[in-house]
């Protein structure tokens, strides 16, 4: 009796693009990508990038041992996110989705053959 119901349009409170969904990640030492997403995280001793994004809601898309301060890497090959890091800094690069790896199954062969001789059009 008396009440309104307001449903969400265009000038609902969608999040700005600008804001950034790893805005968010705890202990973050230093921002090494242009979207807040891969950091240089302290703490990490023992720990794994997999733990580190999940504690944000997120999923890790890649873990990197740092080369020193900083976001270079010591290596350019990406370690498993589950992989423990071996030092108190670690490289994580989260993300809101799980990136799914492209197929390791080879497409079916499709085979054309020539039309048969028997048929006349």
């Amino acid at each position: 009796v008396g009440g309104s119901l307001s449903c969400g349009g265009p000038w609902g409170d969608a999040p700005s693009p600008s804001v950034s969904v790893c805005g968010a990640l705890a202990r973050v030492v230093e921002t090494c990508s242009a979207d807040s997403c891969k950091v240089l995280a302290d703490g990490m001793l023992g720990k794994t990038c997999s733990s580190y994004c999940q504690a944000s809601e997120l999923f890790c898309l890649g873990a990197w041992e740092p080369a020193g301060d900083g976001c270079a890497a010591a290596s350019s090959t990406m370690l498993l996110c589950s992989d423990q890091a071996a030092g108190d800094q670690w490289i994580c690069q989260c993300g809101p989705e799980a990136e799914v790896p492209p197929s390791t199954t080879p497409a079916p062969e499709t085979t054309v053959l020539p039309p048969d001789d028997d048929e006349v059009s």
